[in-house]
């Protein structure tokens, strides 16, 4: 049977071309040795691939803060994900915490969001005084979004960071008007996610006392219980109408307590 044979570029030099091929040569020069990654923060096995990838990425030289088309860094992904020993390393690497999405939301409104003290904890030591109540597009602070979302830990670090416990400056009505949202205090938020679930809401946010406990600590660092909502309503009135009577009897006592002589 005829046995078919590669062709050759030599021709009938072919076998020779191709031992020539397999002798060791030294070939190009070496690459240059792959950079050092720093020291790796501590972590947990699930996270340790991502970590590496970062840390390689940061020695090589990558941009850190480069945006995405929504104007969100790698820093507020980390922290909107929860994930402290990122935000850790990020941070290291030269991070901007004070750096703005479209929606005017910093890595520390994204951690709060997420109900991640740890991260909150190592974003507020590399803010500036008053950042931690920097107002987004809906003007919230990031304690605003921890107790909406029945956050006490990370309501907690918060607070203990300097963030203002009644809120921010309150916005005009033409602001909230164009963007179809309402504005209210943390106190009225820390109620809010205790009330009974809405139509396509399936429970409430937060349990009872998980609502009264934000109460209690807002009112410890001094929130202002009298300060209205935008529809005009106080702490308290929010509070009976969710039907929360353990963070009710709190505000019912705080009033009292502000009430003029």
């Amino acid at each position: 049977r005829p046995r078919h044979r590669a062709p050759h570029a030599g021709g009938g030099r072919g076998r020779a071309a191709c031992r020539l091929n397999l002798t060791p040569s030294l070939g190009p020069a070496p690459a240059p040795p792959r950079p050092v990654a720093p020291p790796l923060p501590p972590f947990t096995p699930g996270v340790a691939g991502e970590l590496r990838v970062a840390a390689t990425l940061l020695a090589a030289g990558a941009a850190v803060d480069l945006p995405s088309p929504s104007h969100a860094t790698a820093l507020m992904l980390a922290a909107s994900a929860a994930r402290p020993a990122m935000v850790a390393l990020l941070l290291r690497g030269g991070a901007a915490p004070r750096a703005r999405d479209a929606n005017r939301w910093s890595a520390l409104h994204h951690a709060a969001y997420a109900g991640c003290a740890e991260s909150a904890a190592l974003l507020l030591p590399a803010l500036s005084h008053g950042d931690a109540a920097a107002q987004d597009r809906w003007a919230r602070t990031p304690l605003c979004y921890a107790c909406f979302g029945g956050h006490v830990a990370a309501a907690v670090a918060l607070l203990r960071g300097g963030a203002p416990p009644s809120g921010g400056k309150r916005p005009r009505a033409a602001q909230l008007e164009r963007f179809r949202n309402e504005w209210s205090t943390p106190l009225h938020l820390a109620v809010q996610a205790a009330a009974p679930p809405r139509e396509g809401q399936a429970a409430p946010r937060a349990t009872a006392e998980v609502a009264a406990e934000l109460v209690r600590r807002l009112l410890e660092a001094g929130a202002d219980v009298r300060r209205l909502d935008q529809r005009g309503r106080t702490p308290l009135q929010e509070a009976e109408a969710a039907r929360c009577e353990a963070a009710a009897s709190l505000l019912r006592e705080a009033e009292q307590r502000a009430a003029p002589p």
